[in-house]
Parts: C-alpha cells; structure tokens; sequence
C-alpha cells in the first residue's frame, strides 16, 4: 500500500474531521490558495510524492489553481497517481443531468405539476453554499462565480407543497426544487467509494432531512467494483447489488475517485441520488472497517474505467 507520508493533499477549508485525512492523517498537506496556478502547487510536491488529491471544499473547483488540467497532466507523467482531476463540479444540477444521461432517477422537478405534490427546495451549491458565502467578492470573480444568498442553507431547506412556491423561486439559478422522497421506513443510504472500494450504508433517520450524524447506527455492504457482480451474488440483497450497480455507472461516467453520494428511496423501491460531495465529513465516527477497506483502495493500480 501507499505509504501515506508519499500522499499529498491539496486542500482547501477541508481538513479537521474530514473523511480523508481521518484515513490518511500522516499525508502531506498542502493549503490551496485561490489565487494558485499550477507551477505553484507542482513545485511544492515533495520527492517521492505517489498520489496528489484534489481535495477542496468548494461546488466549483475547475480554477484551482489556475492551469489545473495541467498541472495533472505534469504529475501523471511523473508517474504520479492523481485522485479526482476533473471533480470540479458537485452541484445538484451536476448530479441531475449526470443521471438524466445515464437513465437513472432524477427527482428534479419542475413548475407545472399537481398543486399538492410535496417538494424541497435546496441551494444548487454543495452544503448550501457554506464555503461560497465566506468568500471575498473578489474571490468569487476570481473563481468566476455569482454571489451565494444566504436565504436557503443547509440547514434551512424547505419542505413545501408545489402551491406554495412563489413563480419568482423556480427561475433563480442558484436554487434547485426536487421532489420530496421519502419512504415508510425512513431509510436512508450513503454510499463512500475510493477508487475501486466502495461501501454502501444503511441507516433509518426518522427525520424529515436525512443526516448522517456521528454514532448513527448503520448497516454496511463492501465492494470491489471491479468484480461488484462476481463477489456480491450470494451475500447481497438483490436491491443492494442494484443500488450499487447504479452507483457504478455513475462513477465511470463522471470519472470522480473519491467521495460520497446521499441516496434516497421511495416506497417503491427506487433510488434517487440527491447529493455529491468529494470532501465528506467524517468527525469522530468509529467504523474502522469501513476506514481500512476504504483506505485500502489506493492499493489498486487500475482506475475505473469510463462507460462504452
């Protein structure tokens, strides 16, 4: 395995309590600035580096640092594995269209509808924006992005029948409607993936937004998605091996190495991806298995490889 002192980070307000650095407290970190350009960062790689990960709290990431694509093609050519290059979008309407073009679920919705139907409205930024908000208005030129409004967080989403939404809501850009999914048993999946190791969690929140707090109590499944079919035939629920066969696709086509994706369930049994971070948070969850096997992903030389 990687020795995690041969692991650099470059990471941005993404350090204390987050799912990587909790596998790999020993690797080099590197702060990103957001006025970064390439020659920056490569020059600040130590010898011997093996893996350089992107790892930055932000929904738009593609200008940092500047000459990014770049930047990972010099450390590739060096022999350098580099995790998640072109992960530079995790907003919802990036998860929307990548499902749309995959065939799977989407639970975006759109003006016209029954006035009863129950939706959420969220911000189209990663954890409602957050990260945007603390910016300078000169940073947000310089990544070239809007300013976030501070009227919807993540934790202010709201929950309301289709009536309710006011004409003017449905036309701002940096706002997503879905339609609420929710089933009987209130079960909930998070699926963590490195590379080729994933696992799948389980748990039951009986709250209306579903979290995944510290110390919930959680039902795990592992995969090698290289041979997911082969090893899962026997062990796995049969709704399991299909959740994690979309999440396979998913990852192939959008070429993300690392991260988390939040999935819902309906009483029908079908699943809706509603949420993509490549900078999960971790705090002090104890699931040493679950951080060993993710851990050991980086064992694998071969990345997945994009759909035909």
């Amino acid at each position: 395995m990687t020795s995690t002192s041969k692991i650099v980070i470059y990471e941005w307000r993404a350090w204390s309590g987050f799912l990587f650095p909790a596998m790999f407290p020993e690797c080099v970190r590197l702060q990103a600035r957001l006025s970064d350009w390439d020659d920056d960062v490569e020059s600040q790689i130590p010898t011997g580096a093996e893996v350089f990960v992107f790892h930055l709290d932000i929904t738009h990431s593609s200008g940092i640092p500047h000459n990014r694509l770049a930047l990972c093609r010099r450390l590739e050519n060096q022999g350098i594995t580099v995790l998640n290059c072109t992960a530079t979008n995790i907003s919802k309407e990036f998860v929307h269209l990548a499902c749309r073009r995959l065939g799977l679920n989407t639970a975006e919705e759109e003006p016209d509808g029954k006035p009863t139907d129950k939706l959420i409205i969220k911000t189209n930024w990663n954890y409602g924006g957050e990260s945007e908000a603390a910016l300078e208005p000169r940073d947000c030129r310089l990544l070239g992005i809007g300013s976030v409004s501070s009227d919807f967080t993540a934790s202010s989403y709201q929950i309301v029948v289709r009536s309710e939404i006011h004409p003017s809501i449905w036309s701002r850009p940096d706002l997503i409607i879905e339609r609420f999914i929710e089933n009987k048993s209130d079960i909930f999946y998070r699926a963590y993936w490195l590379r080729d190791h994933l696992v799948v969690s389980e748990v039951t929140d009986p709250a209306p937004i579903k979290k995944m707090p510290e110390g919930i109590g959680r039902r795990n499944w592992f995969f090698r998605l290289s041979s997911l079919n082969r090893e899962s035939a026997q062990s796995v629920p049969s709704a399991i091996r299909g959740l994690s066969n979309q999440i396979l696709r998913f990852l192939r086509a959008t070429r993300i190495d690392f991260g988390t994706l939040d999935i819902v369930m309906d009483d029908h049994g079908k699943y809706y991806f509603i949420d993509l971070n490549t900078t999960p948070f971790w705090g002090a969850t104890r699931e040493p298995r679950m951080l060993s096997f993710l851990r050991d992903g980086l064992c694998d030389p071969e990345p997945l490889k994009p759909l035909a």
